[in-house]
């Protein structure tokens, strides 16, 4: 969802930046934007809000950068990484994360930074007096609605959910290769299979088994 926001702006000459704790989503998330990533290499200093920057690793003189992370709490984080990217001849910034805690001063600390806009979702509900134009919410509502729409159906995993940008396609076979190894229940490993046969079977077929497949197997695992 974040990622297609900033697929549709169509930011040229960009770079995602993120810290070491998140680069694997991160990447993620640059492939989804056809854009390099560059990582920030922090140290905390104690159990504060507070980080001290080490080292900007990657290419980002004169690129724009989109900062990415799992969350914004008191921002203190993201307004070191705003002044290290700066330091280094960054041109512009935006900044996006799912959750937006947004504990004081946080707002205030974007309001006055050189970020251009900050992207949050609403899985944490936002505060009317902390609605600045710099802020975009984006609702979580359309993804849960499609999510539950297609595990009814059977579908997670295949067509528009992963082209609409709101699950990765490496996470999406990953969910259904643990569903497809539940559903086989204890025979598979009494088979001695090892690595991706014990997930995906002797079954000819790229798709995973059908829902009755699936309910003989379970049934049959419950028998023993």
């Amino acid at each position: 969802m974040l990622s297609r926001y900033f697929i549709d702006k169509h930011i040229e000459d960009c770079v995602v930046v993120t810290d070491l704790g998140f680069a694997k989503r991160a990447r993620a998330f640059a492939e989804l934007v056809d854009a390099p990533l560059a990582i920030i290499e922090k140290r905390r200093v104690g159990n504060l809000d507070r980080a001290e920057l080490m080292n900007v690793i990657g290419d980002v003189r004169g690129k724009r950068a989109i900062i990415v992370d799992d969350e914004i709490d008191t921002g203190g984080t993201l307004i070191e990484v705003v002044r290290a990217l700066e330091r280094e001849g960054v041109t512009e910034m935006w900044a996006c994360a799912t959750h937006g805690v947004m504990s004081d001063p946080a707002v205030e600390r974007i309001r006055d930074s050189a970020l251009s806009e900050v992207v949050i979702t609403d899985s944490v509900p936002l505060a009317a007096s902390k609605r600045i134009p710099k802020l975009t919410t984006l609702s979580v509502a359309p993804l849960i609605g499609e999510a539950i729409r297609r595990i009814h159906r059977g579908e997670i995993g295949r067509g528009p959910i992963q082209q609409r940008g709101l699950i990765h396609p490496g996470d999406a076979a990953l969910g259904r290769e643990r569903r497809w190894s539940h559903g086989r229940g204890r025979r598979g490993a009494r088979r001695g299979r090892q690595g991706s046969a014990d997930i995906v079977g002797d079954h000819s077929s790229d798709e995973p088994p059908s829902r009755a497949t699936f309910a003989a197997g379970a049934l049959s695992s419950g028998e023993r």
